[in-house]
């Protein structure tokens, strides 16, 4: 089956990065492969873009497995899957406010203004989800799943919900 998805992230169990989050949105594409009808691989392409303290941009290349349960129309399952993230942060200018009562100005800083850092990280994710056959060909998909970086410095819960259809 091919897939669309979208969906957004929440506040993971790491609120270094995402403890500060204001907005969110992923945006995507995958490829998934039924070996059996409780299991199946994953493949998965995102856009995330974060604003938060600073604004990210954040590229996911993963794949994942997925246990799904035996059930007549919606079928839970139990994902666990890895990757890695190429992650654009945009830091914020440096503002200084100065008290106006002793004649002093508003001032941003032009070196922060374009400050960019970009790098990769290793992932691993496990979640759960649901799906939901809409007749033989397309099918509805749900999941949450917790991710993180292999060093630890990034871990927050995406929320997706994927339009599949078969190929």
């Amino acid at each position: 089956m091919i897939e669309i998805h979208s969906g957004f992230i929440g506040n993971g169990p790491n609120l270094s990065f995402a403890g500060s989050l204001k907005n969110s949105l992923i945006l995507g594409t995958g490829v998934t492969y039924r070996f059996n009808p409780n299991l199946e691989i994953g493949t998965d392409i995102s856009h995330e873009h974060l604003e938060g303290n600073d604004l990210t941009s954040m590229w996911e290349a993963s794949f994942a497995f997925r246990l799904i349960l035996p059930a007549h129309y919606i079928r839970p399952f139990f994902s666990l899957g890895s990757g890695i993230y190429f992650v654009n942060t945009h830091s914020s200018p440096a503002v200084i406010m100065i008290d106006p009562a002793f004649g002093s100005h508003s001032f941003t800083s032009s070196k922060d203004r374009n400050s960019s850092q970009k790098h990769s990280k290793g992932l691993a994710a496990f979640g759960l989800g649901f799906e939901i056959p809409l007749n033989k060909r397309f099918q509805f998909r749900v999941d949450a799943r917790w991710t993180g970086t292999f060093d630890g410095s990034y871990s927050f819960i995406p929320v997706t919900a994927a339009f599949q259809v078969a190929i």
